[in-house]
């Protein structure tokens, strides 16, 4: 049998840590309701706002943090992707 090596370690359960003052510099660039900026930054931000306003049974992260799911896409066309994206609706 073949194992293969890697360095994956599950982080589901560490504990939040602030963010550096690089990260903040890099979130200040981009408006929690304004449409652009690289995916990943608005993906953070979009599920730090959802979670903010309580709709989390929208869009969330799933338990082990390592993905997010939409959970209800009409709603999330309806109520979130036009804050953030330029399209407005998902394909």
């Amino acid at each position: 049998r073949q194992y293969v090596q890697h360095s994956y370690s599950d982080r589901s359960n560490d504990v939040i840590q602030n963010l550096t003052t690089s990260d903040e510099n890099t979130l200040r660039l981009y408006k929690e309701d304004s449409v652009g900026g690289p995916f990943p930054i608005k993906l953070h931000i979009v599920l730090k706002v959802t979670e903010k306003l309580g709709q989390q049974h929208i869009i969330s992260w799933l338990p082990h943090g390592r993905s997010f799911m939409i959970h209800r896409p009409r709603e999330f066309e309806e109520e979130v992707m036009g804050k953030f994206f330029k399209q407005t609706k998902l394909t």
